[in-house]
């Protein structure tokens, strides 16, 4: 899959962007449940739980831990705001 057929997912916290990666897919832990994110998806503003945010590149998954916090998604760009 070519880089513009992926989402970008950005990690920020008070310390400055953590993470910034291109994926196909990821699963945020949001305060009323799991919420899977992929290409296209609509725009959305969500609080998030601590957890862990899962996301796919080429067929391999990865994670990265977070705390509560917020998520945007716009533009194909979903972009995490946590402590």
């Amino acid at each position: 899959m070519s880089e513009r057929a992926k989402l970008t997912l950005i990690v920020v916290t008070p310390r400055g962007k953590m993470l910034e990666e291109a994926a196909d897919s990821l699963i945020i832990p949001g305060k009323d449940g799991y919420i899977g994110i992929m290409r296209d998806h609509m725009p959305m503003l969500a609080a998030t739980s601590q957890g862990e945010i899962k996301y796919k590149t080429d067929g391999v998954e990865h994670s990265f831990p977070i705390k509560d916090g917020i998520a945007e998604v716009r533009d194909n760009t979903v972009t995490v705001f946590t402590d």
